[in-house]
């Protein structure tokens, strides 16, 4: 019956299957082996353009749970995915429940293929029988939903499995957290936070940081103040990440003296800051051209023991660029590229082309980067020197 199936001569191999006394597992083997036959590989694309479930020769009585099995699993083995949801669909209208293990298959094989659409019909399909998925499988669809940047669909999904008292894994929760206060939800946010506490959640100092991120982005001072008080309260002390969120937005919106002051605070709480905060506040101070401030910004760094590096100078070069003091911009890089032995990073060197070409030495930078694609240079995408 086997071979034949393997061979794509399903009628003869219906007729030795009448002969015996078939199961599903039966009937499933002969349909998958008929599926990946060449005659089988022929007639799966006509099923596809036609979106029907087939009826091939000896099927021509009503459809069965077990040819519907077989049929889905020669669609998913195959590939066509999208065919085997009608499939559970159809066997569905039929007042069939799907095995929890097709189910979990097609779900895994559509989260594997970034077919995200599909993974979270197949997830409805999933809790209309009460199949809750593993975690694995819930994690890897809520991740790659936030990857894709379909944060609402993502948390309708996180939010359906948590009325189902299922609770994902932290990482998943927290990057929930993070997607939906980067997407300017803070108050969604903190609202799923309680409510994950209330099923049993224990936050670490990322969830919290989710949240001030969130705040402090919307420039809702009062409330970002608030979580970073109930960290420390909790014995979850900020981090030096947390803080220098802070910092950030703080200066965005040009309250350079709280950000000094939580600057100036953080040796104090045991947090001492990091090269990357010190830029930031550079950056700062330079983007909004406060540049006697900034140079004094770097005496201070210097104090502190950091050394500028080509971040701090690029951040400093940005600015003067901005206020259009276009030549001491291209001066002050022109020493951090070509008079150190530093290894200089492509932002960097867009900072540099774009002040020479803001003096009309666009035949120049075109020349360099000819030069330097040749020793393996990769432009940035979407850049242009002219």
């Amino acid at each position: 019956m086997l071979e034949c199936a393997k061979a794509g001569n399903l009628t003869v191999s219906l007729q030795f299957l009448q002969l015996l006394e078939p199961s599903i597992l039966d009937y499933n083997g002969l349909l998958y082996h008929y599926f990946r036959s060449d005659a089988g590989l022929q007639k799966l694309p006509k099923l596809q353009r036609h979106r029907q479930v087939p009826s091939f020769g000896a099927f021509q009585h009503p459809t069965t749970e077990p040819r519907l099995s077989g049929v889905f699993n020669g669609f998913c083995a195959l590939g066509y995915l999208e065919d085997a949801f009608l499939v559970l669909d159809e066997m569905c209208s039929q007042r069939f429940v799907p095995y929890f293990k097709s189910l979990r298959k097609l779900m895994k094989k559509s989260l594997a293929s970034a077919r995200l659409e599909l993974s979270v019909e197949v997830l409805r399909l999933m809790l209309k029988f009460d199949h809750l998925p593993p975690s694995p499988d819930v994690n890897g669809m809520i991740i790659k939903l936030i990857r894709g940047g379909r944060i609402c669909q993502a948390y309708e999904v996180f939010s359906i499995l948590l009325g189902k008292n299922f609770i994902p894994n932290i990482f998943t929760c927290n990057s929930i957290l993070f997607s939906l206060c980067k997407s300017g939800q803070s108050y969604v946010t903190l609202s799923l936070f309680y409510s994950l506490r209330k099923k049993g959640f224990s936050p670490n100092v990322y969830s919290y940081t989710a949240i001030v991120l969130g705040f402090s982005k919307e420039g809702l001072w009062k409330e970002a103040y608030c979580v970073l008080k109930q960290m420390q309260d909790e014995d979850c002390m900020p981090t030096v990440v947390t803080y220098t969120i802070v910092i950030k937005f703080l200066c965005i919106y040009n309250k350079f003296r709280e950000a000094f002051d939580i600057f100036k605070t953080m040796d104090k709480k045991g947090c001492p800051p990091d090269l990357v905060t010190c830029n930031v506040v550079l950056h700062a101070l330079c983007y909004h051209g406060s540049f006697t401030e900034a140079y004094n910004f770097i005496q201070v760094m210097q104090e502190k023991g950091f050394i500028p590096d080509q971040f701090s100078y690029s951040a400093l070069a940005s600015g003067l660029l901005k206020a259009r003091f276009v030549n001491k911009s291209t001066d002050l890089l022109s020493q951090v590229i070509f008079e150190g032995n530093n290894t200089v990073d492509v932002v960097t060197l867009n900072v540099y082309f774009h002040s020479l070409c803001c003096n009309g030495k666009v035949k120049k930078v075109q020349g360099m980067i000819k030069s330097m694609m040749e020793k393996g240079f990769v432009p940035l995408q979407g850049t242009r020197y002219d």
